[in-house]
């Protein structure tokens, strides 16, 4: 064999070589980038549904919290037995209890607790006179508007 046949195939055998070693590299690269740029993609889709949920919760918090500063709510906790429009206010606070649950979305139940906590009005008539003391929605409710764990349902 010629010395210019072996230098050509020595040759295209070293560029044959480096194509696939920089293929095999540009490859490896790439890979990498990608799973970089949607691991990055990922961070912020969680970010954004973090966010998402923290606003959801606290428009359920400020709701709450507009509730229990209702007139009507007002009326009915310093309402006695024995007032003679006694009647009518647990009805009205009733009616705003159960409008409460039906129109927002995701609330399942909307209860009024006495200082011991006992239900003493709520949008589920069942439920009235349960003790829920105990409960973390009566402890935390006590330092202030307080939203219990997602149930499932």
């Amino acid at each position: 064999m010629k010395i210019q046949t072996k230098v050509f195939i020595i040759t295209l055998s070293v560029v044959i070589i480096m194509s696939i070693l920089a293929l095999i590299i540009t490859r490896f690269v790439s890979q990498s980038i990608i799973e970089q740029q949607i691991s990055n993609r990922l961070l912020i889709t969680a970010h954004s549904r973090v966010a998402h949920i923290e606003t959801f919760l606290e428009s359920g918090r400020e709701l709450v919290k507009q509730l229990s500063e209702s007139i009507v709510i007002e009326k009915f906790l310093s309402a006695g037995k024995d007032d003679e429009n006694y009647i009518q206010v647990v009805d009205d606070v009733t009616r705003r209890l159960e409008n409460t649950a039906r129109i927002a979305k995701y609330t399942y139940e909307s209860f009024i607790f006495d200082k011991n906590g006992i239900i003493v009005a709520s949008s589920e008539e069942r439920n009235i006179g349960k003790d829920k003391s105990n409960d973390p929605y009566f402890i935390g409710g006590k330092k202030g508007a307080f939203i219990k764990d997602a149930l499932v349902s």
